[in-house]
């Protein structure tokens, strides 16, 4: 072994372990993978008054109240609450007035007893009407998808996350999120993501993408 090799690999110096670590296998695939597709693609932008969550059912009512979203449409095969669904199905969650006797007891119960933003700013003018509905309806889908995958070496975990938004009118992509990420040892640290390699990434917090597609029409 050379002696730059040794500096760079055996030093107690912080900066040549950071140097070993970033020529880890590992995460040179994980840059690879970035520097494939990932990032933020905007096709089109548009006026919406709120969409169709496709993605986790249980984010709608968060999703609605930190928004301007008018309403929020999700369907779910295999409900957690019953408070809602009572069986598989679909429902539309809507920004209704608080004077109005729209508002859902259950949703109002959650706005009332909690005290973080955004609830105490959207329960002040807002309350949140529910109704169950044959099918979804709302022009704008959202979806994400999720897969894991092993390295060659067996240990650790890569994962790449997607997430896009259709005009379902004309089945017409409007823009997508891609990430990826490693985790050496998954439940017992931390996942490197594509923003931790380069700045010119963003996370998906970061990246604001349901609202840069969908323009709220209270902005």
């Amino acid at each position: 072994m050379n002696l730059c090799v040794r500096l760079i690999c055996y030093s107690f110096l912080a900066w040549p372990l950071l140097a070993c670590s970033l020529q880890d296998p590992n995460l040179e695939e994980l840059r690879r993978l970035c520097e494939k597709d990932a990032g933020v693609n905007i096709y089109r932008s548009v006026d919406a008054d709120g969409y169709y969550n496709g993605s986790v059912p249980e984010t709608s009512f968060l999703e609605l109240i930190k928004s301007d979203f008018e309403f929020i449409e999700f369907c779910d095969d295999n409900p957690l609450q019953n408070e809602l669904l009572e069986g598989p199905g679909c429902g539309r969650m809507t920004r209704a007035p608080k004077s109005s006797g729209r508002c859902h007891p259950w949703l109002q119960k959650i706005l009332d007893e909690s005290y973080p933003e955004p609830y105490v700013r959207f329960r002040q003018d807002y309350c949140v009407q529910f109704e169950s509905i044959p099918v979804a309806t709302a022009r704008y889908s959202f979806q994400t998808d999720l897969k894991a995958w092993q390295p060659k070496g067996g240990e650790g975990e890569f994962t790449r996350v997607r997430a896009w938004i259709t005009d379902t009118n004309y089945s017409e992509l409007m823009g997508e999120y891609i990430s990826y990420s490693f985790n050496p040892n998954p439940g017992s640290s931390a996942s490197r993501s594509c923003y931790h390699l380069d700045s010119k990434y963003s996370s998906y917090r970061d990246a604001n993408f349901v609202n840069r597609i969908l323009v709220q029409s209270g902005n």
